[in-house]
Formats: C-alpha cells, sequence, structure tokens
C-alpha cells in the first residue's frame, strides 16, 4: 500500500502495533491492513491481483531499483527481491552495482551523532 497515495486522496493512516488503520475524511475506519513479513499489504480474497501482477514482471538492474526503492542498499534491494517482499518485479541477472552519485553526494552532508 503507498501511504503517499492515501495522504493523497485526504485519507488517514494510523499506524497501531502491527496494524496500519485507515480513516476517511469524517475520521470512519474504512480499512485495516495487518503486517505481513514487513509490509502492510492488502489481500483480496477471490482476486486475480496477484496472478496478474506475476504475469507482467519488470526488469530491472539492480541499480534501477536501488533508485525505485528510495535508495536502499543494494544488497537489500536483492534481499527483498530474493525474500519475495517485492511483487512484480525481476532483476537483471548480470546487472553490476554503480556507485549511486546521490547517495555518496548525501554522505558528504551527514553530520555526526553527538555522544553524550
Amino acid at each position: 500500500m503507498s501511504i503517499s497515495q492515501i495522504a493523497h486522496a485526504g485519507l488517514i493512516a494510523v499506524f497501531i502495533g502491527d496494524i496500519c488503520k485507515v480513516y476517511n475524511k469524517e475520521r470512519k475506519v474504512i480499512g485495516e491492513i495487518k503486517v505481513k513479513g514487513g509490509l502492510y499489504q492488502v489481500y483480496l480474497s477471490g482476486s486475480n491481483d496477484e496472478a496478474h501482477a506475476a504475469s507482467t514482471n519488470k526488469m530491472f538492474s539492480i541499480n534501477e531499483l536501488h533508485r525505485c526503492l528510495g535508495h536502499v542498499s543494494h544488497e537489500r534491494a536483492r534481499l527483498l527481491i530474493r525474500k519475495g517482499l517485492v511483487k512484480g518485479v525481476e532483476l537483471e541477472a548480470n546487472s553490476k552495482v554503480i556507485v549511486c552519485e546521490s547517495c555518496e553526494w548525501a554522505k558528504g552532508l551527514r553530520k555526526e551523532v553527538m555522544k553524550v
């Protein structure tokens, strides 16, 4: 599920324990989503959505996936694919990791955490 799409629709998402409750503009609960495998996923009983998504996998290089997932580490992106936590995506078998200039630039701006 996409929090940005929930917010764009003017809805409210509240996380309590392992459940995400979605409220409409009148503050009535319109959905409860339980966490599964570390992600909040919506499953529709009797739906063919998962089979449809599986038949339309998009091929990504490891670097494209790294950027699409918000610049998570390349190793973590591979792990998400291997564990089946990202659906509809396949990794190019021979794609090589290239240093991400955006990540390198951001690392240069990090400030040290003060020791207390």
